[in-house]
């Protein structure tokens, strides 16, 4: 049996985590190994051992600087796994693997948006060259690549779906083993990517719209196709994306719940989306943009992680369901597709 409290004897493989924008401004600054310092110390807690961990642009930076900041932000990435005995950098199926059965914290890179390929092919590929694994073609706003999902309605012409550069990058990302995510994106870019993929998407941090009607959940049909895909649809702890008036740990877990009964505990995973840690880097232009990023009580920041194992023990999944759905199934989808 698991253990009712903890979740450090399982591991738990967050499928989004945005510490890449802390880190690239400490190390900015002359600090170094600052996953080291101020994160992993709560991932070991939470027992949080492998993760995703994508380059992200703000409003501002998405605008001129996309490409730069990006392959900053790679460099970062990597400089910390060089430099940190505890970390180690996953791109093949076997690595994953391997990470999954180690005691190493184990972190893939990925890209959230992708305003820092500039509509350019050769780009994608110089980034998978680097260890892009994970390519979110929007965030919440329009790119070259497609529409996001807006967090709330704004003055634009009508969304649509991918553009011809949205639908060649995930052509390619099909053809290197990079894994496309599908979070953010609006309706018809989603149905967009099931159109032109054939192998597993994930939806990296997304909830069930039918329990919180936001357009950035997904619609039980949308679930359906991502577990259809063979991947894996990720439950956000955001309160934002969690339904009622204050949601804690259970509201996480109604969403776990809910998803699992749709496409069963095979296609279901986990994506915090923790991002409080980030805000003090922000402009008061770029914080007004962003919406509530405060996280549900219970299951608020890394070390939090080690209270879902009782959570959903208490549901009722059983002990091997709650293994899949903490950290198996995230690890399925990466041997598959980086195979």
């Amino acid at each position: 049996m698991l253990p009712n409290d903890r979740c450090t004897d399982v591991g738990v493989f967050d499928a989004h985590a945005d510490l890449l924008y802390t880190v690239v401004r400490e190390r900015s600054l002359g600090g170094k190994q600052i996953i080291e310092d101020q994160f992993l110390p709560g991932m070991r807690t939470g027992g949080i051992d492998m993760r995703v961990t994508p380059i992200y642009l703000d409003a501002d930076q998405a605008r001129e600087t996309a490409t730069r900041l990006g392959l900053r932000m790679a460099e970062a990435f990597h400089a910390e796994v060089e430099q940190t005995d505890a970390l180690e950098n996953a791109t093949t199926a076997r690595e994953v693997r391997a990470g999954a059965d180690s005691d190493s914290i184990t972190l893939i890179l990925g890209m959230e948006g992708a305003e820092p390929l500039k509509g350019d092919i050769a780009i994608l590929d110089a980034f998978y060259r680097l260890g892009l694994r994970v390519l979110g073609l929007t965030h919440s706003r329009r790119n070259m690549a497609g529409d996001g999902a807006f967090f709330e309605p704004t003055r634009s012409g009508d969304p649509g779906g991918l553009s011809a550069f949205g639908v060649e990058a995930v052509e390619r990302c099909v053809d290197h083993g990079i894994v496309v995510d599908v979070s953010h994106l609006n309706e018809p870019g989603f149905w967009d990517v099931v159109d032109h993929t054939d192998g597993p998407i994930i939806a990296s941090h997304s909830n069930c719209r039918k329990l919180r009607d936001h357009p950035r959940n997904l619609w039980d049909d949308q679930l359906q196709a991502v577990a259809d895909s063979g991947g894996v649809v990720c439950i956000n702890a955001l309160k934002a994306y969690l339904h009622g008036d204050d949601p804690d740990i259970e509201a996480f877990v109604d969403h776990i719940e809910h998803a699992a009964d749709v496409v069963g505990v095979e296609h279901v995973g986990i994506g915090f989306d923790f991002y409080d840690y980030n805000l003090e880097y922000m402009s008061p232009v770029e914080r007004s943009y962003m919406i509530d990023v405060s996280a549900a009580d219970g299951l608020s920041e890394d070390s939090d992680a080690e209270n879902l194992p009782g959570a959903l023990l208490d549901r009722e999944f059983e002990p091997i369901e709650v293994r899949k759905l903490l950290k198996e199934n995230f690890v399925r989808v990466f041997e598959q597709a980086l195979d």
